[in-house]
């Protein structure tokens, strides 16, 4: 999935998982390595709102948006999709 993204986006989805500690997140540049912190979550969340990732300030172009769902002994799991961003 390729979506193309502009100003403030819902995600949905689901972030519960056994020894859930929290979900956060990310995003990077498409040729950038590190990625960038969005939002930390404490509560889990099944088939719902997760957050709202706002794109208005970022420049147009191609990026990886990724949830980081975080269990208690640090152990985690996570889903990364491309995502463009337009103007």
């Amino acid at each position: 999935m390729n979506a193309v993204l502009k100003g403030p986006v819902e995600i949905l989805g689901s972030a519960k998982i056994e020894s859930f500690d929290y979900y956060k997140f990310e995003f990077r540049h498409e040729g950038a390595f590190e990625w960038s912190f969005l939002r930390r979550f404490e509560e889990p969340v099944a088939d719902g709102l997760l957050g709202v990732w706002d794109t208005t300030n970022l420049p147009a172009g191609k990026y990886w948006f990724r949830l980081v769902v975080v269990k208690k002994d640090a152990n985690y799991e996570l889903c990364e999709v491309p995502v463009t961003v337009a103007r």
